[in-house]
């Protein structure tokens, strides 16, 4: 029972992100009241590797985590040091800061998965050709 609802979890979540991506590439994104005007200018914020599963709280990169001995780390309450949820935080400090001074971006990865890059790619490529040109892609690694 618990394998066929993971099942289902993940196929919900496919269609989510197929969704996302959809939104992502004709409308772009809102911060306060300003949004982004179809054909304008935006640079690009990209995490990488994954973050923390809602769900389950799993870490979705193998790899790219480190265990620290003797303390929990601020971020998320635990011991170990998780890069890709790391790069999200310093995205989303890089994103608000350039809203706040009037500068339009946009976030090119998922909230928490680990998406590979040429699917990154192909969201940067289609956002630059049919809705916004982006004119500098901020790689957190």
């Amino acid at each position: 029972m618990r394998e066929k609802l993971l099942q289902i979890r993940k196929q919900l979540f496919d269609i989510i992100d197929d969704i996302d991506v959809t939104i992502n590439t004709t409308e772009v994104t809102k911060k306060g009241n300003r949004a982004i005007v179809h054909g304008e200018t935006v640079l690009a914020i990209r995490a990488g590797h994954g973050g923390l599963e809602p769900i389950t709280g799993e870490y979705t990169t193998s790899g790219k985590q480190w265990q620290h001995p003797d303390i929990d780390i601020k971020l998320h309450g635990k011991k170990t040091f998780y890069e890709g949820v790391w790069n999200r935080t310093i995205a989303d400090m890089l994103y608000n800061s350039l809203w706040n001074i009037n500068i339009p971006c946009i976030k090119i990865h998922h909230e928490w998965k680990d998406e590979r890059l040429m699917s990154q790619c192909d969201k940067i490529n289609k956002i630059h050709r049919n809705s916004n040109p982006i004119a500098l892609l901020f790689e957190l690694h």
